[in-house]
């Protein structure tokens, strides 16, 4: 395996480093959408309260 890494390290490393990256923002993506349905979900509670 380290045989493999090191005689195609310029394509094993940039492709590990891009799924790396990528993931990290579909967590970020993830993660904001959360937070909108949770505001949008307190805002309606509190429309259904008052109404």
């Amino acid at each position: 395996m380290i045989e493999f890494l090191m005689t195609y390290w310029f394509a094993t490393v940039p492709t590990a480093l891009t799924g790396v990256v990528l993931l990290g923002m579909l967590k970020k993506m993830r993660d904001e959408k959360t937070r909108k349905e949770k505001v949008l979900a307190t805002a309606v509670a509190r429309r259904k309260q008052q109404g």
